[in-house]
């Protein structure tokens, strides 16, 4: 059986970190058979600074082991497929950050669902049938 493809934004992992409003749906989500959860290292770069921000004591290892633990597996790869949906993406979409691209473009070309929190970017997006899940 085919697994389906889960990727995180930044937000959504922040979400989860802070149990916010939407946290148990992300946790209800991954971390299941049949679910692959993704997330691509340059969202775990934006969760980096912000937990850096909320906390100068924050290190990038304990991150890495959070994630782990949730099950949720970082992409390293930057190949022209993700490059070519994001880059077209951000020409498009000029206000929505390269960040936020590369979710949705990880998405995109590997078939999966966006879950984010982000509405302020991605409801055009959504609204434009990109493959984008909000968790409130």
């Amino acid at each position: 059986m085919k697994k389906s493809i889960l990727v995180l934004d930044a937000c959504v992992v922040i979400a989860g970190q802070c149990g916010e409003v939407g946290a148990d749906y992300l946790f209800n989500r991954i971390g299941n058979e049949g679910v692959d959860s993704v997330i691509h290292a340059i969202n775990v770069c934006e969760i980096y600074y912000d937990n850096l921000r909320r906390n100068p004591d924050a290190n990038l290892n304990d991150l890495l082991d959070e994630l782990d633990r949730w099950e949720v597996r970082v992409e390293h790869t930057i190949d022209s497929d993700l490059i070519h949906v994001a880059g077209e993406l951000k020409a498009y979409w000029r206000r929505i950050s390269l960040a936020d691209c590369i979710a949705v473009a990880l998405a995109k070309t590997r078939g999966g669902i966006l879950l984010t929190t982000d509405h302020h970017e991605l409801d055009p997006l959504a609204k434009q049938g990109m493959p984008i899940e909000f968790i409130r």
